[in-house]
């Protein structure tokens, strides 16, 4: 996503080579992503056991977690 013109809120963008040309990202879910395995060595390893706990209670924000991580 991007800022909307107006610079009063977001638009999707769906233009892959605009995305990666300015560099901009948008939050990718864990669930439907392919990554190399150390990155999910980092995640089980590096992560902060309160921000585990957090996700393993929830069974959610994993992907936030993630993307601090990467």
């Amino acid at each position: 996503h991007k800022p909307s013109p107006d610079g009063c809120g977001w638009r999707y963008v769906w233009n892959d080579l605009d995305l990666w040309w300015h560099g901009d990202f948008s939050i990718i879910l864990t669930k439907a992503a392919f990554m190399h395995a150390r990155y999910l060595n980092l995640y089980s390893q590096g992560l902060p056991q309160e921000a585990r706990a957090y996700i393993d209670t929830r069974k959610n924000c994993e992907d936030i977690a993630m993307q601090l991580l990467v």
